[in-house]
């Protein structure tokens, strides 16, 4: 058997348009000081307020290709449940490929509670829904169309990107809430006139929840979160790996969220959208929004 060879793969004829976008994104995270270092992007992440959290991974490399898939669909936050190993090694920096920076930055809780507490909506992907449980259940388009997840997809690219921060869960109005009464205290703030200035409307924030690499999510676990979702898969796999689940998830959140910017005009748009190299001059990628 003859192997292919990256010679052979260099001789080809390439894109040079092609080429010059790549190496443009690649410039961007290449070579960087990634634990103080955080992507500028103008216009915004679009998918700042929304968090992948992880249920005690085994394998330092999941952290790795997990960091990858978060930084492709402009998610900022990785949190990390009670890991059962050193996730900042040689081997998932690698397998990071330009997202060290979420690596680096991953936060480390000892609970789930605690890791979604300040969070609108938290949802558990798992195949499996614990029996006689009573947590709603849905697939990837219902989740879509979650009252929470639509107030996201939906929400402003220029809101305040500290907004959330600033106001915590309790003082700030929840747009939306699976728990009876939730909004309670928010609606009597408003019937009051109480100005809840500089943060008339908090972002919402989602927690997208992911099991170990061999076990999953416990029962426990699947239950402390407000609802959960199954990706759909054939028979002859148990699941999908980690890295892939967090993929899919993020992709629909991802598209949704860039069509309606895009509904705004080509202005709002545009600038989330690599279209070709004439976006690109002087080490500055125009539909990246990021500077080299």
């Amino acid at each position: 058997m003859r192997f292919y060879s990256e010679e052979e793969y260099l001789l080809q004829k390439q894109s040079s348009e092609r080429s010059m976008w790549a190496s443009s994104v690649r410039a961007a995270t290449g070579n960087r000081k990634h634990q103080f270092w955080e992507p500028q992007l103008s216009p915004p992440a679009l998918l700042h307020h929304v968090i992948v959290i992880l249920m005690s991974p085994r394998r330092a490399v999941s952290l790795g290709t997990v960091s990858r898939s978060a930084s492709c669909f402009e998610v900022s936050q990785i949190r990390v449940v009670q890991p059962r190993c050193d996730y900042v090694t040689r081997h998932s920096k690698s397998a990071s490929k330009g997202a060290q920076y979420l690596l680096l930055r991953a936060e480390t809780y000892n609970d789930l509670g605690d890791a979604i507490k300040d969070c609108d909506l938290s949802v558990a992907f798992t195949r499996w829904i614990p029996s006689g449980r009573s947590i709603p259940s849905y697939d990837l388009p219902a989740l879509m169309r979650h009252p929470t997840m639509q107030t996201l997809i939906k929400q402003p690219v220029d809101n305040c990107k500290g907004a959330s921060e600033e106001c915590s869960v309790a003082e700030a109005p929840q747009v939306f809430s699976t728990a009876p009464g939730a909004n309670s205290e928010s609606d009597h703030k408003s019937q009051q006139g109480v100005d809840e200035s500089p943060c008339k409307v908090r972002d919402v924030k989602v927690a997208l929840v992911f099991g170990r690499e061999e076990l999953g999510m416990s029962d426990e676990e699947v239950e402390t979160c407000d609802i959960a979702c199954s990706i759909p898969i054939g028979r002859l796999q148990e699941s999908l790996s980690l890295s892939h689940a967090v993929s899919i998830a993020l992709s629909g959140i991802y598209a949704q969220r860039l069509e309606f910017v895009s509904q705004g005009g080509a202005d709002d748009g545009l600038g989330y959208k690599a279209t070709s190299a004439a976006n690109l001059a002087d080490g500055y990628d125009a539909s990246m929004g990021i500077e080299v």
